[in-house]
């Protein structure tokens, strides 16, 4: 499993859940307006969860978070994290994390660089030791 499909998996996994719970779901991962969080789910008196959504293939373990998903003060600009563990695919875990419920000290800054696919797709050829 890639890290993209886990999230999507993640993410599809979670809207599932919400929906079923009563809960209406809109998915806001690719509006720019709405960053630090994947889904806005809306309870049925009104409650609202700005969702951050985290897919992980471990057993609780939380994937790192970006930069965009946490305040200049430590704290998560979701309401609520929600990691879904696919340590055993057919029987994923959900945890339902109150953001409120993670302290700053609980967050370790670290500063992390990929190289990009599509150096990696194009680039990568030219380097090959044969």
């Amino acid at each position: 499993m890639t890290k993209k499909k886990i999230s999507e998996k993640a993410v599809d996994f979670v809207k599932g859940y919400e929906k079923r719970e009563g809960r209406e779901v809109i998915d806001v991962q690719t509006k720019s307006s709405f960053k630090g969080f994947d889904l806005i789910s809306i309870g049925r008196e009104g409650d609202v969860r700005f969702i951050e959504v985290k897919g992980t293939e471990k057993e609780k373990a939380i994937p790192d978070l970006f930069e965009t998903e946490v305040t200049i003060k430590k704290r998560l600009v979701a309401t609520h994290l929600y990691v879904v563990s696919f340590n055993d695919p057919k029987n994923p875990v959900l945890y339902v994390i109150p953001t409120r419920s993670i302290k700053p000290e609980d967050l370790e800054e670290t500063r992390r660089y990929r190289i990009r696919s599509t150096f990696q797709n194009k680039e990568m050829a030219k380097f090959k030791v044969d």
